[in-house]
């Protein structure tokens, strides 16, 4: 429940922050300095989160990402075209993001199981897909029609609700004594896995700057961002569980062939308008979903053979290396919206050339599931 109704909430809003700051007068220099430094902010941060979920409790990070969420909400309306409000808006952002999907992939992985990764992975998808495909087309509905205050109310008390699911939840242990040595996780670890990880966060950075793109040269409203959104989320939830299952069958890991075909979906994607967009967007959803769930899939395989509070730490460090470079290198390099989406493929790209290596996986301890 805790899932579904949060997921509900930020994204009534969450994919269109870019959009409303270009809307708001912000150029692509502006927004990339925006992303760069919210993910400097993140990777910052990182490592004193997981010593707050480690001596006190996921819990505390997911209600800390609600509030920073609910006040980057009320920040939106105040972008004017000036740099301090940018500012605000990344801290809120990366403290938000990083607690909301630290705590959220701990609860996860509790929930899923040694045995049929691929299946379970792929229904948690489907419940979070729903939610994000009805909220992002409220929320478009309501951006072009309504006062934005109106969306930021709803948004921001669907959020509040989702914490009393989250401290209904019942876990057998939630602390533990483990010392954190982010030293030895990095060591243990093999770098190819690292960098799948990491390059997957290239996709997200194309996620962030596509609706931009849609309403640069398709068409200017909210509305256009959402039924692409839709399309692309109807054909994730077709897929997802078919797919899951798929990989419960196979010791393939899909994961060049995936890459290779999201790579190819996007670039051509990139180039695309209407009618056109739709039909590659209904594709996008196929080939990201493949990917999402193979690479989560070594996720949640790994996180059965490392001790997981050491291992989700440099697992976070990766992911947000690589999302800061990409932003670095898009705010450093003056390049347009469809330049910073192929740089950020071609980063994606390199995770065809790794020589991938499926892992021996331990016993999962059962004592750590969830109770009810």
């Amino acid at each position: 429940a805790y899932v579904v109704i949060s997921t509900f909430g930020r994204s009534l809003m969450e994919a269109f922050i870019p959009v409303i700051m270009y809307k708001s007068g912000y150029e692509l220099h502006s927004i990339a300095f925006y992303y760069m430094l919210m993910n400097l902010i993140s990777f910052g941060i990182t490592y004193p989160l997981a010593l707050l979920s480690k001596n006190y409790s996921n819990r505390i990070l997911a209600t800390i990402a609600i509030f920073a969420y609910i006040g980057l909400q009320f920040a939106l309306p105040y972008l004017d075209g000036s740099s301090e409000i940018i500012v605000v808006i990344a801290v809120l952002y990366a403290l938000y993001r990083r607690c909301y999907w630290q705590s959220r992939r701990f609860y996860s992985l509790h929930i899923v199981r040694k045995k049929q990764i691929g299946k379970a992975y792929a229904i948690l998808s489907i419940i979070n897909q729903l939610s994000v495909m009805g909220a992002t087309f409220v929320g478009a509905v309501c951006l072009d029609s309504l006062d934005m205050n109106t969306l930021i109310f709803v948004s921001g008390a669907i959020m509040f609700v989702g914490l009393i699911p989250l401290y209904r939840m019942k876990l057998a242990h939630e602390r533990n004594t483990v010392k954190l040595n982010l030293g030895k996780a990095f060591r243990l670890i093999p770098a190819r896995d690292l960098i799948i990880f990491g390059t997957f966060e290239a996709l997200n950075v194309v996620r962030f700057l596509f609706p931009i793109y849609i309403v640069m040269y398709v068409k200017d409203n909210y509305q256009s961002v959402g039924i692409v959104t839709v399309i692309t989320d109807l054909a994730i939830i077709v897929f997802s569980y078919i797919f899951g299952k798929r990989l419960d069958r196979t010791n393939k890991d899909f994961l060049r062939l995936s890459t290779l075909l999201v790579v190819t979906v996007f670039a051509v994607k990139a180039f695309s308008g209407n009618p056109i967009l739709y039909l590659i967007s209904f594709l996008e959803g196929f080939m990201t979903k493949m990917h999402e769930i193979a690479v989560q899939r070594k996720f949640f395989e790994l996180s059965k053979k490392y001790e997981y509070n050491n291992y989700n730490l440099a697992y976070e460090m990766a992911l947000n290396f690589f999302r800061l470079l990409i932003a670095t290198l898009i705010f450093v390099i003056p390049v347009d919206i469809r330049t910073a989406i192929l740089i950020s493929l071609a980063i994606m790209g390199i995770s065809i050339f790794i020589n991938y290596k499926k892992p021996r996986i331990k016993d999962f301890d059962e004592s750590a599931c969830i109770e009810e």
